[in-house]
């Protein structure tokens, strides 16, 4: 009797959701992928750079300009953030685009962080585009990245 039981409660499940993955298999995908954006293909890789330092970030955003007007909503302030991370990568840079919620617990900030060479970690409001200090540093010099990312199994 037990091993009935032990029988239906084992074996059973697997018999039934073999069907199931058996009704379920796809063939695979033959789509080419289409780069984003699509004149991508024929772009060069750059390998994303760290800026030097707050004046380079500065120097940067003035380059790149600003969006016109503060943003109406929280949709719109993100799409300005992108914008920046969008035109940091065209120029081989990283920026992360991130957002935090006030105290409040309604309040939506939005902000664009970015490390310099040295871990020195900035952040500025896409709206305003004024670079401010965190007071955070990553001490970049104590770490072999390449070394890390072995051990971590990161290849």
């Amino acid at each position: 009797m037990w091993i009935t039981k032990l029988f239906l409660a084992l074996i059973l499940p697997l018999i039934l959701l073999g069907g199931c993955m058996q009704s379920e298999v796809r063939e695979p995908n033959t789509n080419p992928i289409t780069p984003y954006p699509p004149e991508a293909s024929s772009r060069e890789l750059v390998i994303p750079k760290y800026f030097t330092n707050r004046c380079e970030i500065e120097a940067w955003l003035s380059d790149v300009g600003k969006p016109t007007g503060a943003s109406q909503d929280v949709e719109e302030w993100f799409v300005y953030a992108v914008y920046y991370q969008q035109k940091a990568l065209e120029d081989g840079y990283i920026i992360n685009v991130s957002y935090s919620i006030a105290e409040d617990g309604e309040t939506v900030i939005v902000t664009c962080d970015v490390m310099t060479n040295d871990g020195n970690i900035y952040y500025f409001d896409p709206d305003i585009g004024t670079v401010e200090d965190t007071g955070l540093r990553v001490p970049l010099e104590k770490y072999d990245l390449d070394t890390l990312a072995k051990k971590w199994g990161i290849n």
